[in-house]
């Protein structure tokens, strides 16, 4: 029984410990993605980033941190909102984007540019 015992600790620790470790899921990392090509929209110009498709790349853990560097491939299109009917006009973009994501507390997930 003491031996089920210890083996469920270890379990248990280990779970806890490769959870910690864990990269951020992909839809986190899209979800951040989208929320940042939103800002972009709302900081340059009246313009708007429509972002189609989001590709990751890569994930890779940082050596001696708990922090992940995702890269990751950006398609879409932007409307130029400072020209006049910018509107009508749109030009496709694609970006590789690297960022770098921690957490800021055991459960959320934070980013920054690499």
């Amino acid at each position: 029984m003491k031996s089920l015992v210890i083996i469920v600790k270890i379990l248990f620790i280990t779970l806890i410990f490769s959870a910690c470790n864990a990269p951020p899921k992909d839809d986190f990392i899209k979800d951040s993605i989208y929320n940042r090509y939103s800002i972009m929209s709302l900081s340059v110009g009246g313009g708007t980033y429509n972002v189609i498709e989001i590709k990751i790349l890569s994930k890779k853990k940082l050596q001696n941190t708990k922090e992940w560097n995702v890269k990751a491939e950006v398609k879409g299109n932007y409307k130029n909102g400072s020209i006049p009917d910018g509107s009508k006009y749109s030009q496709n973009f694609n970006d590789t984007v690297n960022l770098i994501f921690y957490k800021q507390t055991q459960n959320s997930w934070q980013y920054r540019d690499f």
